[in-house]
């Protein structure tokens, strides 16, 4: 009786041995996982000094460090999906968009593009001028001119000082500018339209001339500028000469703009002129220039 009694025991023993070796074993294993499958010091244990070197130069210096999103451990395990991660506001991305709309908007609300008088009145086939206005402060503009024609060689002050820098400018370029057409009063506009019509006819004359009252020269802030010659001037030609290369890539910096833009035609009603210099500062010039867009797509959102 004593030797089957004997190997029931000797069962349960090895029964018991064998439970207690494998909850040992599975106890060990969870301590040395986390949801990723190493804890942190496996993972620095198992890098080498130069992985630890490389990582350290990888890493950001303290004033970058603010835009990293480093999980806190005491809040536990983080969920990479989680949008609250490490405090990330959802709305930070568009921050930065935000605060230049911001911006924009503070800057046009800053001009006033209905007084005749602002360097940033609008005018085009939509808004216009008094029949009777004249800047009070025109000045003949100290440039060589391709016509000798003297009623059209004056602008306002402001912009006549900004075209004389632009031309010096460009002749350190090596590239001597004149120009062609200044202030146009009420009347002249008007002769010069009616000319352009009897000529072309009205549909065509729209593309390139503008109404009496609806002209920029009539602020006495554009200049048609030309090469030193007068070759091409206020012509489709002049678009591919060194001179409108340069005023297309600097004349941003002297606070002008080339009002007439390739492929905007839709949006500022007229055909492509490289010669058409408008004055609106350098702030405004800059935005413009910067982001390819006319007066109308940032003042009206055209």
């Amino acid at each position: 009786m004593m030797q089957p009694i004997c190997g029931k025991r000797m069962l349960c023993v090895i029964i018991i041995l064998v439970g207690s070796i494998l909850l040992s074993s599975c106890a060990a294993s969870g301590a040395g996982q986390t949801n990723g499958g190493t804890t942190p010091a496996d993972s620095e244990q198992s890098a080498t000094p130069q992985d630890q070197e490389s990582a350290q130069d990888d890493m950001p210096n303290s004033e970058d460090r603010s835009e990293v999103l480093v999980p806190d451990p005491a809040a536990g395990n983080v969920d990479s999906e989680d949008e609250n991660a490490g405090n990330l506001d959802p709305s930070d991305s568009t921050a930065g968009e935000s605060e230049e709309q911001t911006d924009y908007d503070a800057i046009r609300a800053s001009y006033d593009i209905t007084a005749p008088d602002s360097i940033a009145v609008l005018v085009n086939k939509t808004y216009g001028l008094p029949a009777d206005y004249e800047p009070d402060d025109l000045v003949k503009v100290d440039i060589p001119f391709v016509y000798q024609d003297e009623t059209v060689h004056s602008m306002r002050k402001i912009a006549a000082d900004a075209l004389v820098s632009l031309f010096e400018a460009a002749k350190k370029d090596g590239l001597e500018l004149a120009g062609v057409s200044g202030y146009r009063s009420y009347a002249i506009q008007k002769m010069l339209y009616e000319k352009y019509v009897a000529r072309d006819g009205e549909e065509a004359a729209n593309k390139y001339s503008a109404k009496p009252g609806h002209s920029e020269h009539s602020t006495g802030l554009a200049m048609d500028v030309a090469g030193i010659s007068g070759k091409c001037a206020a012509n489709n030609c002049f678009a591919g000469t060194p001179e409108a290369q340069w005023l297309a890539e600097h004349a941003h910096d002297y606070g002008f703009i080339i009002r007439y833009p390739l492929g905007k035609e839709d949006i500022t009603g007229y055909q492509y002129e490289p010669w058409h210099l408008r004055y609106v500062g350098t702030e405004l010039a800059a935005i413009l220039y910067e982001n390819d867009w006319t007066m109308e797509e940032f003042f009206l959102g055209t």
